[in-house]
């Protein structure tokens, strides 16, 4: 109520105030609306019309500048209340595709594309409901159709690759990926999957360039490293012999150790004719490092003429084993004392095997006892050695294992471990 009449006086005043000025300023002027047109008022009324006039534009300029922030405004509470929905529907999706209900999840997903003009990755996590489902041709389609929208967009190239390895059709997931890498050059999501792919394909140069970029990425991982080196050697295989010889001198010289690059090499000699020269690279590097592949890479290799040199060699090995050794030292006395009897050295062999004791090697070490004995025409005891062979409580099966990973790969050695996929791994 009081405002009311607040209001009604301050009309009043006004109203007052005017007439006193009008009454007060009665001289006239003329004021022109059209150039037909003139009006004659006071002068006070006319200032104070123009005084009102300027309120009211002012009033319209303000009321039209503040109608324009609260549009802006709107907009962007609208906006932010579509990606709030946007990120509700895709964490329900995401909810109900855990829960296996892929429909819904699919439902979901849709309307979240639908809402956003440039939505890739809903488009790929509803593709992948598909692959959930075990149903990667539908995630291909709906992958296809993402594309005809958005070109070769790196993210859905790469959900492209994920759905055409489903499909094993890997030279297209290969092709796929290497786009996407294009983009994401340092990125291992990508590279990763495109280095196993070519290696599943054998696409061995490809597979080492691409793990190069990896150990760049990763400069102090083993495994990558030797990932790389694996590749290099079957990547090698394909190269003239001057250029394969290179490459395995290459490995060879970044890591000494690497068994499978000198047995390539021993090989490859051995293919030419050069079998002294592939003895005297094995005995090298068994010297070093006397793993169970070498030595008996050494031992197919030498001839009977070398015989003298690789029971030097044995004998060295036998004198300086110890627990660092990849093999345990009771294994290369063994190996040591089987290779001087097939070489009729029974008493060397005999010297040997006298400082044996470990129980895991107990049937070898009386079956070479019951040789020595047979060769010295010992059947007595050969007979007793036999016997204690057969009746040892450990009997070893001698499988490979991997260093790496410790899976169990069998009793033919080979250079890359399946389980884990790296090089010169396994051993005894």
């Amino acid at each position: 109520m009081l405002r009311r009449i607040f209001f009604f006086v301050l009309a009043i005043a006004i109203v007052a105030a005017i007439a006193a000025l009008v009454y007060m300023n009665p001289q006239q002027t003329s004021f022109s609306l059209t150039p037909q047109r003139t009006v004659k008022l006071p002068v006070s009324l006319l200032s104070l019309a123009a005084m009102v006039a300027g309120m009211v534009l002012t009033f319209i300029v303000a009321l039209f500048r503040e109608g324009r922030r609260a549009v802006r405004e709107w907009r962007v509470f609208r906006e932010k209340r579509a990606a709030e929905r946007h990120v509700e529907l895709k964490s329900e999706a995401r909810f109900f595709a855990l829960a296996g209900n892929f429909n819904k999840a699919r439902t979901l997903l849709k309307k979240a594309t639908e809402r956003s003009v440039r939505d890739v990755d809903s488009l790929v996590a509803y593709a992948e409901t598909y692959l959930l489902e075990g149903k990667p041709e539908d995630a291909k389609r709906a992958l296809e159709e993402g594309q005809a929208q958005f070109g070769n967009d790196p993210v859905l190239l790469f959900a492209m690759a994920r759905t055409h390895r489903a499909l094993d059709e890997n030279g297209a997931a290969v092709t796929a990926l290497e786009r996407s890498s294009a983009a994401f050059p340092d990125s291992l999501q990508v590279l990763e999957p495109l280095r196993d792919i070519l290696i599943a394909e054998h696409e061995w140069k490809k597979a080492s360039e691409v793990q190069q970029r990896i150990c760049d990425l990763r400069p102090n991982n083993r495994a990558e490293r030797n990932r790389l080196l694996g590749t290099r050697l079957e990547a090698a295989r394909d190269e003239d012999p001057a250029a394969r010889d290179a490459i395995l001198r290459s490995i060879l010289g970044s890591d000494s150790s690497f068994t499978a690059a000198i047995l390539e090499r021993a090989r490859i000699m051995r293919e030419d004719g050069a079998e002294r020269k592939a003895s005297r690279l094995l005995e090298k590097f068994a010297a070093k490092t006397p793993r169970v592949e070498l030595l008996d890479a050494l031992e197919q290799t030498a001839g009977v003429e070398e015989a003298d040199r690789v029971i030097k060699l044995y004998k060295s090995l036998v004198q300086s084993a110890g627990a660092a050794s990849p093999v345990p030292p009771d294994a290369i006395r063994l190996r040591a004392a089987r290779y001087l009897l097939t070489h009729e050295r029974a008493t060397e062999a005999a010297d040997i095997l006298k400082v044996v004791e470990s129980v895991e090697f107990e049937h070898s070490s009386q079956l070479l006892w019951g040789m020595i004995h047979q060769a010295a025409g010992n059947w007595d005891l050969a007979s007793v050695a036999y016997e204690q062979a057969l009746d040892a409580a450990a009997f070893p099966r001698f499988e490979y294992r991997c260093g790496a990973c410790s899976a169990v790969a069998g009793r033919t050695w080979r250079a890359r471990c399946e389980a884990c996929g790296l090089w010169s791994t396994l051993t005894i």
